[in-house]
């Protein structure tokens, strides 16, 4: 069987599936030849091992003539698939197959059930699941995204592990990878898109999301959520905490609870097997089996080392508490050798989907080995360790049949386990060219000799270290080490960087940050370190000096003598400290926060990052070139800050000519953006812009700038008082002179808002705006528009609609708050409404209704919102109708709520009808509509009446009506059936239900 056995090695390391028949061959092979292996070695004798055993031999030649029939057949069947034995992965089906020790168990099967219930809802986006650790959350959720596939509910599913650290890139790459294209490309912003561009092309998707311990915006992933981007994209998340699927707007979330007595104890029982019945230990299962609290992992893990274990290790397991952890670390006392041992303790400092060769190359890297090995015999030496310690539960199945993976609880218990041995006094790795120490533990101490046999040392990964006066002194090290080119200190407790560090002239990368206690670094020590190519210094050392005078700290100035620098993190408290010139023109990638009271975690992490309290380009040195490379600058809380660009004279620069997110708060006197004339207009790849809390802005770009932004994809403006308009048709220093017959096309623009803006007249604004937009500036991929507390008097000017594209992408509609508006929407804008899927509307003193008849357009039989799944009508105390006299169809609404309308009684207003009028009538029909929730209607006195159309709410589910004072009657008799489908009806508050 040796060249089966080595064809299928091939394939499993290659990660390809084996194909059925194979598997069955080799299940049936192995034992045969194992048998005649072991018959042809033993050879037991007679008459105390001086004759051989005739007999024995007799027997065995028979045995062995059957045999080779056996062996004939199957090696004919090997010759039918030698050539192939193995097929690529189908990245559909990424999962392995469940585990033989799985249990369906009833408190499981309940809520395997609900979920797959939620995924076939439209109405449900986002689905939790919630539990303590080993609770058995990522076993759950795994059974759904197989049923899921197998009942056809979705075509594709894709699983990330988030894990306490995520890391987006990977996030990226796991789900990419399940729907089978992992090329993604290198930049957040490019992985984002691709993503959503492969995601997109698939029908009906489940991204599941497991291991959460901190919410994640998916758009930043790349995941397309929601009606407005991917209506077949659901989420599926797992979380220890249910407050972070509260953070993801979970629709709906299922806690997972500790298994049931009879469940834990059939669990128990199916691991340990027939041990459980011996005599010697069968009085004291139960006892140990409820010490483990109903814990599916902790029991599993027990479960698995009782059963090797003598009877006084079942005493004890009868009489004492199990913990998780406690489980854990007997079953890895119980690993046989110190092979496992050290096997698993790899495993560890593993990612959480490991292969056979990821283990290689990190047994290769810690000598597990062996010195005359070929890789073939070292993989498959290494499958048998994996195998044998999932065995004991503290490895399991990862995604995929070729993978591996250890739960979060386990790594973390490993980890401790590892800190209580320590470190050896010395390493006598004389090539070792990097060396990493992850460690939270304050009591691990390393010996000055630890690094004097590391004299090719390079790098130097030091993280989290508690006390780093435990390590060896630095000045130990740098005698030591002659080349190191990276020196990290990333997350560790230290006070003062020693002087020793400026002789390490070699180095290029120095790693300080969130370095939170550093507080002290010597002068002259930074600008030694010549070749510096990479410095990090962010959420850490800030008592820069100004260089002028003699001091105790490192000054900025030092940052000129380092010509090489090229990525820079930085905290600069006191603007006064800056010197005319700071940074090296080869600077290409900085996180540099400039003022007090920063948060360094921002979702721009990787380059290019100002954030500031000043004006600028009156004021740096870089004012003569307009900061070419700058991506991302944030200004806020600089009551002084008048301008963002501040020149006198006109100049020939260009500025910000690369910046793609500017975000400005606080800036109580900030008057204008630009205050210069410059030659070439600013803000030419500006994709984002964020102005919050800037009193005495009363606009944000001229004519001449809003022309130049081609790239701009969202807009946010929020409590400005002053603000009059976001593009001004006035004139000043910033407004060129042929803005009076300029028109602007903001083409890319998306996600707009605008809120708490009590002047703002209009979106662009001049002495003749009537309405908030005009046909002078045109948004014709807008998709997402809020609108909050905007004294207009009118959304849209009509004349504008001539021109369909202005409105025809909208999905989501959301207004409240604007008083003066008295109607939303006029009946010849909704034929360009159709991708509208969400609709809200709230808080308006004077809205009469929410549609308009046009003047000038031509008779309208009907409105149809084709593509309107929610919709949302609260707060407004004088609407008496939705629209008045046409019949509206809405197709595709699942959801409809109206509340706080006391004077609301008809949907569609009708003057020719006399008496008492129904909410719904035959002009309004609700073929999709699942819930509908009636509140606060004091006018409302029948609800429907029996010509409804005839679908009409057929599929309501959900209805909740509450305190509607003059309700008379829900449901005529003659109208029961049509609600054959409602599931659940509440009805409360209603005093005159007959």
């Amino acid at each position: 069987m040796g060249n089966g056995a080595r064809t299928v090695d091939d394939a499993n390391g290659k990660g390809e599936a084996i194909i059925q028949c194979v598997m069955e061959w080799q299940k049936e092979a192995e034992p045969k030849v194992k048998e005649s292996d072991k018959n042809a070695v033993e050879d037991p004798k007679c008459f105390f091992g001086w004759c051989p055993n005739l007999k024995y031999r007799y027997d065995l030649s028979k045995k062995a003539e059957e045999d080779a029939h056996v062996l004939d057949k199957l090696l004919d069947l090997h010759t039918e698939f030698k050539e192939k034995v193995s097929q690529p992965y189908d990245p559909k089906v990424r999962w392995a197959t469940p585990s033989e020790s799985y249990v369906a168990f009833d408190s499981r099967e309940s809520i395997l059930s609900l979920i797959l219930e939620a995924s076939k809802d439209d109405t449900v986006k986002v689905i939790g699941v919630h539990g303590e650790a080993g609770v058995g959350k990522t076993t759950l959720i795994n059974r759904v995204s197989n049923m899921a596939k197998a009942d056809e509910v979705f075509d594709w599913v894709a699983l990330a592990n988030v894990t306490k650290t995520p890391d987006v890139k990977n996030i990226q790459r796991e789900l990419a990878e399940c729907i089978g294209d992992s090329s993604l490309g290198d930049s957040p912003d490019a992985r984002a898109s691709k993503l959503r561009t492969i995601l997109g092309k698939k029908k009906k998707v489940l991204v599941i999301l497991d291991n959460m311990w901190v919410s994640l915006k998916l758009e930043e992933v790349g995941i397309p959520f929601g009606d407005h981007q991917h209506r077949g994209c659901k989420a599926l998340e797992s979380s220890r905490d249910p407050n972070v699927l509260f953070e993801m707007n979970a629709d709906k979330s299922f806690p997972v609870h500790v298994l049931k007595e009879d469940e834990a104890w059939n669990l128990f029982k199916k691991i340990v097997g027939d041990r459980v019945n011996d005599a010697d230990v069968q009085s004291k299962a139960l006892d140990a089996c409820r010490r483990c609290g109903g814990l599916p992992l902790t029991i599993v893990t027990t479960a698995n080392y009782l059963k090797k274990a003598p009877p006084s290790e079942w005493e004890t397991a009868s009489k004492l508490q199990i913990s998780l952890s406690t489980a854990i670390e007997s079953s890895f006392n119980q690993l046989a050798t110190d092979e496992l041992k050290s096997s698993f303790q790899l495993c560890s400092l593993m990612p959480y989907n490991a292969t056979i060769f990821d283990l290689m190359k990190y047994s290769r890297a810690f000598g597990l080995l062996r010195g005359n090995e070929t890789t073939k015999e070292a993989h498959r030496r290494l499958y048998r360790l994996v195998q044998y310690i999932k065995s004991t539960c503290l490895l399991f199945d990862g995604r995929m049949a070729k993978e591996f993976a250890m739960h979060e609880v386990i790594r973390d218990v490993a980890a401790s386990i590892a800190s209580r041995k320590g470190l050896p006094d010395r390493l006598e790795w004389l090539q070792l060219k990097a060396f990493q120490l992850y460690n939270k533990n304050p009591s691990l101490r390393i010996t000055d000799q630890f690094f004097s046999k590391m004299e090719e040392l390079q790098v130097l990964d030091v993280k989290g270290v508690q006390n780093l006066s435990l390590l060896p002194s630095l000045h130990e090290m740098v005698e030591t080490m002659k080349k190191p080119e990276i020196l990290s200190l990333y997350d560790s407790i230290i006070e003062a960087l020693p002087e020793e560090i400026g002789q390490l002239t070699q180095l290029k990368v120095l790693n300080l940050d969130n370095c939170s206690k550093l507080s002290v670094i010597p002068p002259d020590v930074i600008s030694k370190l010549s070749r510096l190519e990479e410095m990090h210094i962010g959420n850490s050392f800030a008592q820069w000096e100004d260089g002028q005078t003699a001091g105790r700290h490192a000054s900025l100035s030092e940052l000129n003598q380092l010509p090489d620098l090229t990525s820079l993190n930085l905290h600069i408290p006191d603007y006064s400290n800056m010197p005319k010139r700071t940074f090296s023109d080869k600077l290409q990638r900085f996180k540099i926060l400039i003022g007090n009271r920063w948060d360094w975690s921002d979702k721009h992490e990787a380059s290019r990052m100002l954030k500031s309290v000043r004006d600028f380009l009156n004021n740096f040195n870089e004012s003569r070139t307009g900061f070419p490379q700058l991506k991302y600058l944030h200004i806020q809380n600089g009551p002084e800050t008048r301008h963002i660009i501040n020149l006198v004279e006109e100049v020939t620069l260009v500025a910000f000519p690369v910046l793609e997110s500017l975000y400005l708060q606080n800036l109580v006197n900030l008057e204008r953006i630009r205050n210069a004339q410059l030659e070439m207009q600013p803000f030419a790849k500006l994709r984002e812009i964020t102005v919050e809390s800037c009193y005495r802005l009363k606009h944000l770009f001229s004519f001449s700038i809003a022309r130049g932004l081609q790239q701009l994809e969202e807009i946010q403006v929020a409590d400005c008082r002053n603000m009059v308009g976001i593009i001004t048709e006035g004139r000043g220093s910033d407004v060129g002179d042929d803005e009076a017959t300029t028109t602007v096309e903001l083409e890319h623009l998306r996600p707009l808002t605008l809120q708490q803006l009590p002047k703002l007249i209009g979106f662009n604004a001049s002495s003749t705006t009537v309405a908030l937009f005009n046909e002078k500036v045109t948004i014709p991929s807008l998709q997402n528009f809020k609108l909050s507390s905007i004294n207009a008097s009118r959304m849209w000017q009509e004349q504008l609609f001539s021109v369909p594209t202005c409105i025809q992408n909208l999905t989501t509609i959301t207004v409240e708050g604007c008083d003066n508006l008295k109607f939303l929407l006029s009946s010849s804008m909704v034929p360009s409404l159709e991708q509208l899927i969400h609709l809200e509307i709230s808080d308006y003193k004077l809205m009469a209704g929410i549609i308009e008849e046009a003047m000038t357009e031509e008779r309208m039989e009907k409105i149809v919102f084709p593509k309107l799944s929610s919709l949302k009508i609260k707060g407004l105390p004088r609407l008496t109708r939705f629209c008045s006299g046409k019949a509206v169809q809405f197709p595709s609404l699942n959801q409809l709520r109206i509340e706080h309308c006391p004077k609301l009684g008809t949907f569609i207003s009708n003057s020719m009808k006399k008496g008492i009028q129904p909410l719904f009538d035959e002009k309004v029909a609700f073929p999709s509509l699942e819930k509908m929730v009636i509140s606060q209607l004091r006018n409302l006195k029948i609800l429907w009446n029996d010509q409804l159309p005839e679908s009409s709410f057929c599929e309501l589910k959900t209805m909740e009506v509450e305190n509607c004072s003059q309700l008379q009657t829900v449901f005529p008799f003659n109208m029961v059936e049509r609600f054959r489908r409602l599931q659940a009806l509440v009805i409360t508050g209603c005093a005159s239900l007959e």
